[in-house]
């Protein structure tokens, strides 16, 4: 019985020692290779709680060994290797109280020079979708994957109050978004990433051509002349969720999709980005996400509350809808609010100019 209690206590060992190496691999690794890639997407506090709990267990195995000798000498076997798990519990309690904000100086979302809310809708059937972006008041909201029938008059709707000079704004249908603006779009384009990814819950032989997500970009030159002095070029994401997609290709392969498009009046390439909006299917702090636009940074990082997490939107574990900010954009504040319908949760931020 003695033996067999040991034999449990350094199996629990050994299995919560093994969870919490694979984690700190995936979480230094993030998605650099396809092998990682996985390993980076498991949740911290489900590892840490997990490890830990075996842990804990194991302690109580050996805790309750008879006699004295024998419990202590079970303990001494145990003491010798459990300073690597106790390290990586901390690491990992660190890496959930960084996520969730802990360190961070949030803020209010507050009135700033330009509020942004985005939503991936995932073609839910709902009467009346700009309602829920327009109770935010943005100057710029962002619907991708609409349900198709959505009239111009609807679109408007989503920023109802004028725009900045007093004009009415301006609305676009572009690659599956919809999207509306208190600011005058200057110049806009839009591509297919062509990429190879799969819809969710579809599949290629029983679909065929339909199945396939090639993803989406849409630039906007918004005219924020007035504002910061200058145009503010915004790219539009929605990239596939496939997840037997490495996410560092996809971002390599959306980036030249970007660079190589050419424009009806001959432009070539998207010009470089002041923001990032969109679904990108990639977890925050993921290392694919630095190659996107360089220098852009994390607005919710900034100044987000709480994780910010996004899907699924009944209990979300992974934030992957993002709003990516480079100067003169500060983020102001960050949240994430559950719409009540659809796959995603949507987010809100305001960015200003420095002060």
């Amino acid at each position: 019985m003695r033996a067999a209690r040991l034999w449990i206590a350094r199996s629990l060992w050994v299995i919560a020692t093994a969870a919490l190496v694979l984690w700190a691999i995936g979480t230094l690794a993030s998605d650099r290779w396809m092998l990682t890639q996985r390993l980076s997407w498991a949740p911290s506090e489900i590892m840490l709680a997990g490890s830990g709990l075996l842990l804990v267990v194991a302690w109580i195995v050996v805790l309750g060994l008879k006699p004295r000798r024998v419990r202590r000498q079970g303990w001494r076997r145990l003491r010798s290797f459990h300073a690597l798990p106790l390290a990586l519990v901390a690491i990992a309690g660190f890496s959930v109280a960084r996520e969730f904000g802990v360190f961070r100086l949030s803020g209010a979302v507050d009135e700033g020079d330009l509020r942004i809310v985005f939503w991936n809708a995932s073609n839910t059937p709902l009467p009346y979708p700009p309602t829920l972006v327009s109770e935010h008041r943005p100057d710029l909201a962002i619907i991708a994957n609409p349900r198709w029938g959505m009239g111009r008059e609807m679109l408007y709707t989503m920023v109802h109050e004028p725009t900045r000079n007093g004009e009415r704004g301006t609305v676009l249908w572009r690659h599956g978004f919809a999207i509306a603006s208190r600011f005058g779009v200057l110049r806009s384009g839009s591509t297919s990433l062509g990429l190879n990814g799969v819809r969710d819950g579809m599949d290629l032989d029983r679909d065929g051509v339909a199945a396939f997500d090639a993803g989406s970009a849409v630039f906007l030159e918004l005219d924020t002349r007035e504002t910061i002095g200058r145009a503010t070029v915004v790219w539009i994401l929605d990239l596939p969720s496939d997840p037997s997609l490495h996410r560092a290709a996809v971002v390599r392969k959306a980036v030249e999709a970007m660079r190589v498009w050419r424009g009806p009046d001959g432009a070539r390439g998207f010009p470089e980005a002041d923001i990032v909006v969109g679904d990108l299917n990639i977890p925050a702090g993921s290392w694919s996400l630095s190659g996107l636009a360089p220098g852009t940074v994390d607005a919710h990082r900034q100044r987000g509350r709480g994780a910010g997490r996004t899907w699924p939107r009944e209990r979300p574990w992974w934030r992957i809808d993002h709003v990516r900010v480079r100067p003169p954009w500060v983020a102001l504040g960050s949240r994430v609010v559950d719409p009540g319908a659809g796959r995603h949760r949507m987010i809100v931020v305001d960015l200003s100019r420095p002060r």
